[in-house]
């Protein structure tokens, strides 16, 4: 769950008067509202945790994400354990836990500026298996993924799920030829440039209950949908986890869903208080944001190609004018600065070259095929 974090203000009046004016700077706009925002979860079973931990801004900061770096992370368990996360950059924290079934366990955070921070104690639960993941063709909405799974020894009701997409793609323009020692030559398949693979992370919060039903099976539980774009050119894939959560991370998580659904950021000011389980322990009165739970994921990926959509893409974003023939321009500054990529030679035996956006698939992802990939 990737956030934004921004505070809502009230519209100020402006006051203009003749002579001098003293500007005038809302009081929220000096405000320290820079509390501890915790995401994540302890995971059961051998999967990575990643705790990942930033502050709100206020309006004056020039950037809306601050990361908190440098700090201790720990999960300390009730039979005396400790396991360190380890910085991985951006704020996160990780590793792998060695967690007990109907043990207890907390998060601990200790910030480079000396506070303390900690979780109620949580115990790990198991997660179902996912049972399949269906899609349907929507004209409309596009592409629509869903989940399907039971759990008849009813460890839990609540479900949230999350994912990641991968989807492979062509650049609008195959190049056949390489700038090599201020020379242009024919490709190598080993160069090629023509087929990439780009991902994305679900940043919604998605979940699920099946509390009011008699038993616990979730059908055609909608995941996402996927836009008629590129994603669906040529091949795409989906990873669905899973997870498990106690009644009250899930009302916690429905909560803020609502909120940032009907203000548009996670962290705006919220209509309703919303307390997790996570609390500043030198300084009680301080807001810490977020809902720490332990459970275990379930994972299940699917394919869906162009041709299972009976969908042909045509890419529109390079301009009529991308392609330009070579004359006597300065082909180390064209190519070997990377702003263009030499095509083809036209029956002339003149080349062709475009801009790298358009040729080149690495402009928009990476050349290195997933080792998932079918």
């Amino acid at each position: 769950m990737t956030i934004n974090h921004r505070i809502s203000f009230l519209p100020f009046l402006m006051f203009l008067f003749y002579g001098c004016i003293d500007p005038f700077e809302p009081s929220i706009l000096q405000s320290e509202n820079r509390y501890l925002v915790v995401e994540g979860a302890l995971i059961y079973g051998g999967d990575l945790t990643t705790i990942k931990l930033s502050r709100t801004a206020n309006l004056s900061d020039s950037s809306f994400i601050r990361p908190v770096v440098g700090a201790s992370v720990s999960v300390f368990g009730q039979d005396g354990t400790n396991q360190i996360l380890t910085p991985s950059g951006d704020g996160e924290y990780s590793s792998t836990l060695i967690l007990n079934l109907g043990e207890n366990y907390y998060l601990s955070i200790f910030t480079e500026e000396g506070s303390y921070y900690r979780s109620d104690f949580v115990s790990p639960l198991l997660t179902p298996a996912i049972d399949s993941i269906n899609w349907k063709k929507n004209d409309i909405n596009g592409l629509e993924i869903y989940v399907n799974t039971h759990d008849y020894e009813n460890n839990s009701p609540y479900y949230k799920w999350d994912f990641v997409e991968t989807w492979e793609f062509n650049a609008p323009y195959q190049s056949s030829l390489e700038y090599v020692d201020d020379k242009i030559i024919r490709r190598t398949q080993e160069n090629q440039i023509f087929t990439c693979w780009q991902y994305n992370e679900s940043t919604s919060i998605i979940l699920g209950s099946t509390a009011a039903l008699s038993e616990n099976i979730v059908y055609q539980a909608l995941i996402t949908s996927v836009p008629f774009d590129i994603k669906l050119s040529k091949k795409y894939s989906i990873l669905i986890n899973q997870h498990t959560l106690t009644k009250e991370a899930y009302f916690y998580l429905k909560n803020m869903k609502k909120n940032s659904e009907q203000l548009g950021s996670f962290y705006d000011a919220q209509p309703t208080e919303i307390r997790g389980n996570l609390y500043a322990v030198n300084n009680p009165k301080e807001p810490v944001i977020g809902y720490i739970y332990a459970t275990a994921i379930a994972k299940k990926r699917i394919f869906v190609t162009y041709n299972d959509l009976d969908y042909f893409y045509r890419d529109k974003s390079c301009p009529d004018d991308a392609l330009h023939i070579l004359g006597s321009e300065d082909k180390r500054k064209l190519f070997g600065e990377g702003a263009y990529v030499p095509l083809f030679t036209d029956k002339f035996l003149q080349v062709i070259y475009t801009f790298s956006y358009c040729g080149d698939c690495r402009a928009r992802g990476s050349d290195i095929r997933p080792v998932f990939w079918e």
